[in-house]
């Protein structure tokens, strides 16, 4: 999911592939919109490809007090370090724009 007024890329936990290298040293303290704050340790850099562009980006590890409704959040972090933009007309992300 697209999320430009989320500051951080998200993945859920759950969707984490088994044997996937994960950073552990990497805690933050993530909140949603509701009051729930979760302390979830690491990140993970995830590949991400379309049919003219691949890139990797590194996402913040959620668990299940963070209610997020697909596997996980694309967010302004991803847009400003790739320049990426969205064409809401089109449905398309826009890369180095």
């Amino acid at each position: 999911m697209i999320d430009t007024g989320a500051q951080l890329s998200l993945c859920k936990h759950a969707t984490i592939k088994e044997g996937s290298v994960c950073d552990p040293k990497r805690v933050v303290n993530v909140r949603g919109i509701s009051i729930c704050t979760e302390r979830k340790p690491g990140e993970i850099e995830m590949g991400l490809s379309s049919e003219n562009y691949e890139t990797t980006h590194i996402f913040k590890i959620v668990g299940d007090r963070i209610q997020i409704r697909y596997d996980g959040i694309l967010g302004q972090d991803f847009f400003v370090s790739k320049r990426a933009k969205t064409d809401y007309k089109k449905r398309e992300i826009i890369m180095g724009a």
